[in-house]
């Protein structure tokens, strides 16, 4: 009974991070439109944000575009991009480290 417990906690914590996986590779997207946009104090902002970004979540062919409602990338989206890139990397970590230790318990 405790192992088909751990697989089903292994199983929600996978899929949590497999979705926050979504979510952290969507700077790349973003920063590749903003570059074509050649608007340097984007580009320079859209550069900090891939900067704490790491490397194994940036992806240019996965994610969205960060946009507000009229459908521009502004200053004001790429801070909240860079907010929530931050809060889901360290949502990230603490999922994979959950992760690890259940994967110790059911072995």
């Amino acid at each position: 009974m405790r192992g088909a417990r751990e697989r089903a906690k292994h199983n929600i914590y996978y899929a949590r991070a497999t979705n926050l996986l979504t979510n952290i590779i969507a700077p790349q997207h973003s920063h590749e439109i903003v570059k074509k946009m050649k608007n340097i104090q984007l580009i320079k902002y859209s550069n900090i944000v891939i900067s704490e970004c790491p490397s194994k979540f940036q992806s240019s062919t996965a994610g969205f575009v960060e946009q507000d409602q009229n459908g521009n990338t502004t200053v004001d989206v790429l801070v909240d991009l860079r907010q929530n890139v931050n809060a889901q990397k360290d949502n990230f970590e603490f999922l994979t480290y959950k992760l690890d230790n259940l994967k110790k318990q059911v072995s």
